[in-house]
């Protein structure tokens, strides 16, 4: 596994994408979210962002704005519309590696910031 340090050094070399990967519910990922999700076993997290799609009608289906974050094993993934919180997800536990990260929703494609 690697460090925390090493992840965040590899996802910010994320720019853009040179392929999208089918996931589930006809969901794509980019390049980014993919190593993202391998690099710290954070499928689960992808699998809690597409949950809440079409079943949260505040949700804008057009953009969101997706951020875990994590204390100790314990985290919160918060997801919302321009500025305003709209899914607040306690998750009791969790390893994820990293302190935080944001996943934006664009239509149908789950990409990093640094990939737009």
């Amino acid at each position: 596994m690697k460090t925390p340090e090493e992840i965040e050094s590899a996802l910010n070399q994320m720019n853009g994408t040179e392929c999208y990967y089918l996931y589930t519910k006809g969901f794509k990922l980019t390049d980014g979210v993919k190593l993202m999700a391998e690099l710290t076993g954070g499928f689960w997290l992808l699998d809690v962002i597409i949950s809440y799609q079409g079943n949260e009608k505040r949700l804008d289906p057009d953009f969101q704005v997706w951020t875990l974050k994590v204390d100790g094993d314990k985290a919160i993934v918060y997801g919302k519309n321009d500025i305003e919180n709209v899914v607040v997800q306690e998750i009791e536990y969790t390893d994820f590696p990293l302190k935080e990260i944001t996943v934006w929703v664009e239509g149908d494609v789950l990409l990093l910031p640094s990939e737009r």
